[in-house]
């Protein structure tokens, strides 16, 4: 009897192990397929549709839907600040990237050039006139950078410069009659009574600095001819260039003095004043009883 049950016992158990052996390999080959397979980390290929269908209503929500595209666009600026303030690495990219894209924007585009250089500069003026700390690092840097020139270099930009402003005078003509009338002003201010319907002049043997209230200005210079503007209390003052920005005669020249034409080769001298009772005081000490004039 037991040799009976040894004998049919032995299949049994080789039919077992081979059964285990068989699942071994067959679980460990698909674990292999499964771990080498390029696409195990990837959707099935059954959601792709319904993703794509996904990112089109995302699209067609974001080109129709102004708050939407609103929401959008801020949560990428707020994405991006943070990223840019807190990833080096990030910044680093970043920069290089618009960099790039700007250089070949600047290269083929003329126009955005153009408006490129404008925007800077009104960006660097407002600055300039804003910011007090600024406006003195700018000035700093400037006057290191022509310290560093070398005479011939430092001429050459001279030279420029006068060629520049020559040019302008000679074509220009609001600019040829401001800077005459400067130049006039400043010789003739001492000896003669000189009134403006907005303004008052004061010149100084040396420079005064004052803050200056124009719209191109607004920060402090230290000048010899300052505008002080009529009825304004605390007093409020303009530069010249400020004052004769809007280029009006009405304002700009001394009353009296409208007619004035500078480079015209006629004797400077101040014209009938057709009176009225806010201009009637000043007209009158505008006309001197001497009536000799300069020449421009």
């Amino acid at each position: 009897m037991l040799s009976l049950t040894h004998r049919y016992s032995t299949p049994i158990y080789q039919f077992q192990a081979f059964g285990l052996s068989l699942t071994y390999r067959c679980f460990s080959l698909s674990h292999r397929r499964r771990e080498t397979s390029p696409l195990s980390d990837t959707k099935p290929v059954k959601d792709a549709k319904p993703h794509k269908k996904s990112n089109d209503a995302r699209n067609f929500r974001y080109a129709n839907d102004p708050e939407y595209r609103a929401k959008i666009l801020a949560q990428n600026r707020d994405r991006h600040k943070y990223l840019f303030a807190n990833d080096p690495e990030y910044r680093a990219k970043n920069c290089i990237r618009t960099t790039a894209w700007l250089k070949a924007r600047i290269a083929s585009d003329p126009e955005y050039h153009a408006k490129y250089n404008a925007r800077n500069l009104a960006y660097v003026n407002a600055r300039y006139r804003s910011d007090a700390q600024y406006r003195e690092h700018h000035l700093a840097e400037r006057a290191a950078v022509w310290a560093k020139l070398d005479p011939v270099t430092r001429e050459g930009l001279l030279q420029r410069q006068k060629v520049y402003n020559k040019q302008k005078y000679a074509n220009d003509y609001t600019f040829k009659q401001r800077h005459r009338l400067q130049m006039w002003l400043r010789r003739n201010i001492p000896v003669r009574a000189l009134a403006w319907r907005t303004h008052d002049a004061e010149l100084h043997a040396d420079r005064v600095a004052r803050l200056c209230s124009g719209e191109a200005c607004g920060f402090e210079k230290k000048l010899k001819l300052w505008m002080k503007r009529k009825h304004s209390d605390p007093a409020l003052y303009d530069c010249y260039n400020c004052f004769a920005s809007d280029w009006v005669p009405e304002k700009v020249f001394p009353i009296g003095y409208e007619h004035v034409i500078f480079g015209s080769g006629e004797t400077v001298e101040p014209g009938p004043v057709p009176l009225d009772a806010a201009a009637n005081k000043a007209s009158r000490d505008a006309n001197p009883s001497s009536g000799a004039g300069t020449t421009s």
